[in-house]
Formats: C-alpha cells, sequence, structure tokens
C-alpha cells in the first residue's frame, strides 16, 4: 500500500444524520457572469483565521507548507480531518467567504448577502474595489462527509485550494481518498455515501486560465476518475453539492470565448451526471449540518433556489435524450 498521506486532525463526529439524497434535483444560478470583475479586483485580501491545530507536510506536497497559501484558513496544511465537534470551518466570517456568501449579480438586479462585511475576505476586497458587490469569491473550500449505508458519520474533513501548487480542492480530495486516511475507510465500507460540499461546481476548462487554475483544469475529470475508479468499485454513491456557480448557465454568451468557457462548464457537469454522480444545489439541511462546523447563521435559501433551477433544467435535458 502506498504511504498515507498525513493530515491536520481537530475532531470527527459520530453521530447519524437521516437527510435523504435527491438523486435528480439540480439547479443553477446566474453567478458567474460577474467572473471577469472578480478577476479584475485589485487585493485578495488577508485571513481572517487563527488556527490552534498543527499541520505536517507529506512527501506528495499535499500540505504545501505554507500558512499564507489559502487566505480564509491560515492552517499549514490543505487536508483536515474533522474529530468530534470542532468547528472546522471557524469563524462567521471564514464561513461567509467559504460557503455562505452571495455576491451582486447583474447590476443589482439579485443584491449581495454578507454574514460579516467587515472581516469576510470578499467583502475586504469588495471594499479596496469601490464597493463592488460583484466580486466572487476566489479562495474554494470543500467539506467530504462519508457515510455508511446506515447513515453513520465515518469521515468528516476541509479541503483547500493551493494557488503554489495549481490545486484544487476536488484534487485534494482524491489525494485523500486514493493515499490519506479516507483511502482504507472506503475500502472497509462499502454501499456508503460520499458527499462534498464545495464553494463552486467541480470546473471544467471553465476559466481564461490564472495563476491558480490552468486554463486546461477540469475537475470533473477528477472526480470522474475518482468515481469510476474507486467509488463505484465499492459501490459507494458520490454527491456533490455546489453553493455557487462558476460560468454554469444554460444562457449562451455573445463573445466567444465567453461562450466556451460557459459550455465547457456545462458539459463537465452533464458528463458527472451522465456517469451516475448526483449534483444538486445546498438544501436548508445541508446548511444546517455545515452550521454545525462553524456559527449559526440564517440559511440563504433565495439563491439555493435559483442553483437548483439550472441544474435541474440541465438535468431535465439529459434525460429528454435518453427518453425513446
Amino acid at each position: 500500500m502506498s504511504q498515507k498521506t498525513k493530515i491536520t486532525k481537530t475532531k470527527m463526529s459520530k453521530k447519524k444524520n437521516n437527510e435523504e439524497e435527491n438523486n435528480e434535483t439540480i439547479e443553477d444560478s446566474n453567478t458567474d457572469k460577474n467572473s471577469d470583475a472578480t478577476k479584475n479586483d485589485v487585493t485578495s485580501g488577508s485571513s481572517d483565521s487563527s488556527s490552534e491545530t498543527e499541520s505536517t507536510t507529506d512527501e506528495n506536497g499535499n500540505n504545501c507548507g505554507d500558512e499564507e497559501c489559502h487566505k480564509i484558513y491560515d492552517d499549514v496544511g490543505h487536508i483536515k480531518q474533522r474529530v468530534g465537534d470542532e468547528r472546522i470551518l471557524g469563524s462567521k466570517a471564514q464561513f461567509c467567504a467559504a460557503f455562505y456568501h452571495v455576491h451582486e449579480w447583474n447590476f443589482g438586479k439579485r443584491q449581495h448577502y454578507c454574514l460579516d462585511e467587515t472581516n469576510c475576505i470578499i467583502a475586504k476586497r469588495v471594499s479596496a474595489n469601490n464597493n463592488n458587490w460583484s466580486l466572487q469569491a476566489l479562495n474554494v473550500v470543500a467539506v467530504v462527509k462519508f457515510e455508511d449505508e446506515n447513515g453513520i458519520i465515518l469521515y468528516e474533513g476541509r479541503y483547500t485550494n493551493c494557488g503554489k501548487e495549481q490545486k484544487h480542492a476536488e484534487d485534494f480530495f482524491k489525494d485523500d481518498i486514493e493515499n490519506g486516511e479516507l483511502t482504507e475507510k472506503v475500502k472497509a465500507n462499502q454501499n456508503g455515501t460520499i458527499t462534498l460540499y464545495l464553494t463552486y461546481q467541480p470546473c471544467n476548462k471553465s476559466t481564461e486560465g490564472t495563476a491558480n487554475t490552468p486554463a486546461d483544469k477540469t475537475c470533473c475529470e477528477t472526480l470522474t476518475t475518482v468515481f469510476e475508479g474507486i467509488l463505484r468499485q465499492n459501490n459507494i454513491s458520490l454527491c456533490v453539492k455546489a453553493a455557487n456557480t462558476s460560468r454554469l448557465s444554460l444562457t449562451k454568451e455573445t463573445d466567444a470565448v465567453k461562450e466556451k468557457l460557459r459550455n465547457n462548464a456545462v458539459e463537465g457537469i452533464k458528463e458527472l451526471m451522465r456517469i451516475g454522480v448526483n449534483i444538486s444545489e445546498m438544501t436548508p439541511e445541508d446548511w444546517d449540518y455545515l452550521v454545525t462546523m462553524t456559527e449559526d447563521f440564517l440559511p440563504r435559501r433565495h439563491l439555493d433556489k435559483t442553483v437548483q433551477s439550472v441544474l435541474e433544467r440541465i438535468c431535465a435535458r439529459i434525460n429528454k435524450r435518453k427518453t425513446p
């Protein structure tokens, strides 16, 4: 067996979660029309967190050793296992930047929502860019939950993207499930469910290329490899929950470059759906679950409904084509 990835351990929950996964609901919001504005901001902000847990760096670089690498969570590592009930999503400001924050869209057609406009790093970038609330999250976070067939939680963890290595949160999920703490748990617990909560839906060559993300980056392909190569063989289902969307829209762009990126984003999600990955919006139950890792807040169900709308339409198109 390959050497296991050393990861940060906080506290692991072993509670039962009776949440039912909806295998067909998919939604999308009118988000990434402002992705260009996001790339044009002048500062990425600074971390508002402090960590009491030490991390280690493994031989594969999964913990890059740079505590400034991720602006929301300043832990040394990018893979962090939850142990017990510690709130690994941190403060209200950190949680907002990781999942909750809603950016303004279409010149105010959709208003912004921020849990902490003083300390959220997205709000700090907004302030530094003439109060441009259309700016979106630059730092991606993922939370993984692995349940056995009876709904008992066997593993929880948090992944963050690494600009230094140009690795996304999904890459660290793959590392964890191939060579980390998740490896043996998956082998020993067939017929379970893995839920992956993400800041954005998985990308699929849907960026123009940045310092953190190559233009040919595709996390949809990464998840396909994990699902078909590992999870399906162990009869483990995979559910992806997207808090926000990037470039994922069924409205065609007039600009050729933007239209290609939009189409790539949609095709990546379609392919995951086709192979059996459940992709859906966040539900009230999902937010309630994530709240156990952070401070209490009011769910942002208005945005979740718009995310649901787009994902449902994509799913409907796939089902229509399957109908003889």
